[in-house]
């Protein structure tokens, strides 16, 4: 299975929000009355569901990773906006494939597609379309906020704590002192610094 068929909109976050609730629902009585009108699936129709599902995901697993590269090296409200849009439409896709792929419990497929059909319906689904908007647009948020994250000095916060004025640090200059500076004391500044950032996401 390629793995973009797995893939969790900016998948920090799901560790954050996830309880039960969230994730796939139990079938509902409409979705199995459906199931049944449509007629009873063959090992051929499992099939050409799992191959097209799985195209559908990587082609929107590729425009939403596209929009997060961009977001995380150019932070803006704009790229932001574009990471969200294609999280939730990411979100949508994959909660529908999520259901529909239960109609093919219990066919005999090759070993492959039943792995595939098992890890779609453990997909993260919101059934309700401002849930899906919510989440995407806090997901993006938590994101950028990281990535505008900075370390301000004692001195620069309050003047009085010290003569010297440096510019405030974003993560990755500290990232770029923890890699190369053998001073403890600023090693352990710059951690403590960096670590107090979380606040902000």
């Amino acid at each position: 299975m390629r793995p973009n068929l797995q893939r969790r909109p900016i998948g920090a976050l799901v560790a954050a929000l996830c309880a039960g609730a969230l994730f796939a629902h139990p079938a509902s009585a409409a979705t199995k009355k459906a199931s049944t009108a449509a007629g009873k699936p063959t090992v051929l129709d499992a099939e050409r569901f799992v191959a097209e599902s799985e195209r559908k995901l990587d082609l929107l697993g590729l425009d939403a990773g596209r929009a997060e590269w961009v977001a995380e090296n150019f932070i803006t409200l704009d790229t932001e906006t574009l990471t969200a849009q294609a999280n939730e439409q990411y979100l949508t896709v994959s909660g529908d494939i999520a259901l529909k792929a239960r109609r093919y419990n219990g066919l005999k497929v090759s070993e492959a597609s039943a792995r595939k059909l098992m890890l779609m319906q453990q997909s993260l689904m919101l059934e309700n379309a401002d849930d899906r908007a919510a989440y995407a647009r806090l997901a993006a948020s938590m994101t950028g906020a990281y990535g505008k994250a900075k370390y301000c000095p004692a001195s620069v916060a309050n003047p009085s704590a010290g003569t010297a004025k440096p510019d405030c640090m974003p993560l990755g200059e500290l990232e770029k002192v923890l890699a190369t500076s053998h001073d403890p004391a600023r090693l352990k500044e710059v951690w403590t610094g960096w670590h107090a950032q979380s606040p902000a996401y």
